[in-house]
């Protein structure tokens, strides 16, 4: 260790012990406090030296020094203060500034000494400000080093923090742009976050879907079993034959066990030949059973029925009623159907026809017989009516036999058609209205006859009654209407009103006499009418005006 280390190190460490050392001997010299402000001298003597030119120079510099080192002092003091803990070498600054102030008291004390001198004073602080100067000069030589490091240590610091400053710009820049990341990845970690939520949500919700979707198979798959289960338990316990086949590839799907006891063949070997299903098709009905095929392929329908051949040789009769079962492109992927045994109905058709075709014949017949039986009648009244020379007795018979051709009329429209229950009541009118005036001897040519009926049909007894209704109301236009020749119409029409039907006869002539109640009249013509319009629960009008009208109206 050198001696510079040796002082240093001990003057710092006993500073403050040559400071109270000096105070005390300050403080023990006898006459100090005694003589401190003891006067000596005459200061009228420095006075009158002060004074002069070169005196005032000396007081103007003392005090501008006193002001600058006062100022110095108070500026050291400031700036120890503002600094606090973060001043280096405080101590330095401490003495230096003792320095300034003892040496600002030692020029204001010379220019106080100008009036008054006080020696001892003078000299306390020359003392003071010697051994703070002192002190400062050991100090410099030790201290000035260490802070022109401090300077060297501030450029390097002024450096330093510039780099600093441009490393912090370039710090807070990435600090910045990470921040942004930092803020980019949160949102992006929120986004996909919220993703995750929506896209678990969905998740969650189609795994439920599934989960039902599941079920509804399972429970689909249950019910299809017992579905197939049923279907198998009701098709091999019925007389029918169940049938499911694909006709493209010519394959049997499903074939019930009725197979074997309607065609008499084993079901293996129909699946091992589904054309089997065909070939024991009966000769004659093969190009009908093809035709009906082709047809539901295109229709989607297919009811038919045809013979088969039994391997005994025995006939039978089938009902085939089969629908197509469609792909997802709408092509036909499979025929499913059932297929009847019908043999014993088809026999009872062939008797009833049989049977129907004999009641026709003899419906026919007794039509021809009851329309022949009529005509005998009709001229034996004719034959009858010669050896008659009242007239009144002559006009008696020649009604009745009108009467009875109107019937036989109705017998001969049934007997030729092949309907024997209706007959078509404008035609029927046209042939009566001919009859009658052939029958009164009346010019057509003077009469008009004009019919506004449809072709309405009627059934025998609703005919013949309103056959009989009418021949009597033209028989009384025809015989009191137009007399001496007068010329006229008469006109039929029939309509229907909802449930009604409304029958109208009118004639243009002269009309029947106001004092003629129909509903009470003693003629038996009238009287058959009203009788025949009650038996088919209808009621009759007689509108007079301009010739006469008959209303006639009856339930459908």
């Amino acid at each position: 260790m050198n001696i510079k280390n040796i002082v240093t190190k001990y003057l710092l460490r006993y500073e403050s012990i040559i400071w109270l050392a000096s105070i005390i001997i300050l403080l023990s010299w006898p006459q100090l406090f005694h003589n401190l402000f003891t006067q000596i001298g005459n200061p009228n003597s420095r006075f009158n030296f002060w004074f002069d030119d070169f005196g005032l120079l000396h007081i103007s510099l003392d005090i501008l020094l006193g002001f600058a080192n006062l100022a110095i002092t108070l500026f050291i003091a400031l700036f120890v203060i503002r600094a606090g803990k973060d001043l280096p070498f405080p101590r330095l600054f401490l003495v230096f500034s003792l320095c300034t102030a003892s040496n600002s008291a030692i020029h204001f004390m010379n220019v106080w000494s100008v009036s008054i001198y006080y020696p001892w004073l003078f000299g306390l602080i020359k003392l003071i400000a010697a051994v703070a100067n002192v002190i400062m000069v050991i100090l410099l030589p030790i201290i000035g080093p260490r802070a022109l490091a401090l300077i060297k240590n501030a450029t390097l610091l002024k450096s330093t923090k510039a780099n600093l400053q441009t490393t912090n710009r370039a710090l807070e820049g990435q600090i910045l742009e990470r921040m942004q990341a930092e803020e980019e990845l949160i949102r992006t970690q929120n986004e996909l976050e919220l993703r995750v939520i929506e896209r678990t949500a969905q998740l969650e919700k189609m795994n439920k879907k599934l989960l039902e979707e599941i079920k509804e198979k399972n429970k689909a798959e249950a019910a299809l079993k017992d579905s197939e289960t049923l279907f198998r338990q009701l098709a091999e316990n019925i007389r029918d034959v169940f049938f499911i086949m694909e006709p493209e590839n010519q394959k049997i799907n499903y074939l019930s066990p009725t197979y074997e006891q309607v065609w008499g063949h084993s079901l293996k070997s129909a699946y091992e030949n589904p054309r089997s299903l065909f070939e024991h098709i009966h000769p004659d009905d093969k190009n009908n059973v093809n035709d009906i095929l082709r047809v539901s392929k295109r229709s989607g329908v297919l009811t038919n029925s045809y013979r088969i051949i039994r391997p005994d040789g025995k006939i039978k009769w089938v009902r085939v009623r089969a629908f197509p079962i469609l792909d997802e492109n709408e092509k036909l992927n499979r025929i499913a159907g059932v297929a009847e045994d019908i043999t014993i109905s088809k026999q009872y058709e062939q008797r009833l026809e049989s049977s129907l075709r004999e009641k026709e014949i003899l419906l026919k017949e007794i039509h021809h017989r009851v329309k022949n039986n009529l005509q005998i009648i009709s001229s034996l009244l004719n034959l009858q009516s010669k050896f008659v020379t009242d007239q009144r007795t002559l006009e008696i018979f020649r009604e009745g036999r009108n009467r009875i051709k109107t019937m036989a009329l109705i017998h001969e429209k049934l007997y030729g058609p092949k309907d024997f229950t209706r007959i078509n009541f404008a035609e029927y009118l046209n042939e009566l209205f001919s009859f009658l005036l052939s029958a009164y001897k009346f010019d057509s040519q003077k009469i008009s006859f004009k019919i506004e009926i449809e072709n309405v049909y009627l059934d025998i007894d609703q005919a013949l009654t309103l056959g009989l209704i009418v021949n009597e109301l033209i028989t009384n236009s025809i015989k009191y209407a137009f007399p001496n020749g007068l010329e006229g119409q008469l006109k039929i029409s029939m309509s229907k009103n909802g449930n009604n039907n409304l029958l109208r006869v009118y004639d243009n002539g002269i009309g029947i006499p106001p004092e003629i109640d129909i509903g009470k009249t003693d003629t038996l013509g009238l009287q058959l009418v009203q009788m025949f319009v009650e038996q088919i629960g209808g009621t009759i009008e007689l509108k007079r005006g301009k010739g006469t009208e008959y209303l006639i109206v009856f339930l459908n």
